[in-house]
């Protein structure tokens, strides 16, 4: 379900990477930090971290606003980032956090929440590949960001802590995790969740499906809905933003 060959990959990529790394850049969706964020960190629990709030073009701005107060809150540096932002952008927000320190990052994250697009935008046109570092598996290319940050070619794939309904239901609303890889219960949850959170209508999830594949001319065999043909384009539209700005977390709600 959780892509366990990805996951033991990376376990094992960070484990001999420790020893030089000593930055992790965390990548969450900004609709959800708290859902979005990977449990299984492994050998770089303990090092320092940035958070960044992918896909915050998507979220709503003023519960992204209150995300960054909670971390600040926390001591926690985090900064969102949007489609079209600029290297420019992130390297000044990089460079204000870390100051005069040199860094060696890894940048990890939950599938599909932006890792690569993040890791693209770091290197931009530009970016002169620092090459493989001494004592380090073959291979492991790291590029430069700035002269003081170093960071790895090859975003982690971290896995998050499944323990609710709930949970599920928002890692499928944002794309994190296939519709065909979850059971009914959480698909009909998610879209009551997105229902519920937007005010996009009063009708039950399985209505809303039924309604959804009748507008769009969705029609199986026999001339029946085809309900799960519906059901995959409208999640995917949600996840892609198509249905509107949304945030699934405020920080009030977080369990100290």
């Amino acid at each position: 379900m959780w892509y366990p060959g990805h996951m033991a990959k990376t376990i094992a990529q960070l484990d001999k990477l420790r020893k030089v790394t000593d930055l992790v850049i965390e990548v969450v969706d900004a609709r959800a930090p708290i859902a979005t964020r990977s449990y299984n960190k492994g050998p770089v629990k303990k090092k320092r971290s940035l958070v960044i709030l992918a896909k915050s073009d998507l979220a709503d701005p003023l519960v992204t606003k209150q995300w960054l107060s909670w971390y600040e809150s926390r001591q926690q540096a985090a900064f969102p980032i949007f489609k079209g932002i600029s290297k420019k952008e992130i390297v000044k927000f990089l460079s204000k956090v870390l100051r005069t320190k040199d860094y060696f990052a890894v940048v990890i994250g939950v599938p599909n929440v932006g890792k690569s697009t993040f890791i693209n935008t770091l290197k931009g046109q530009r970016s002169a590949t620092v090459g493989a570092v001494p004592g380090i598996t073959r291979g492991v290319q790291w590029f430069f960001v700035s002269d003081k940050l170093k960071v790895l070619d090859t975003p982690g794939l971290l896995l998050p802590r499944i323990w609710s309904l709930d949970l599920s239901a928002k890692l499928l609303l944002l794309g994190c995790v296939d519709k065909d890889h979850v059971g009914p219960n959480v698909i009909e949850r998610a879209i009551d969740l997105f229902l519920k959170t937007t005010g996009a209508s009063d009708m039950s999830s399985h209505e809303f499906v039924q309604s959804f594949a009748k507008k769009r001319g969705m029609v199986a065999k026999g001339g029946i809905f085809d309900l799960n043909r519906a059901t995959a384009v409208l999640l995917n539209e949600i996840a892609s933003g198509k249905w509107g700005r949304f945030s699934l977390e405020k920080p009030e709600e977080v369990m100290e």
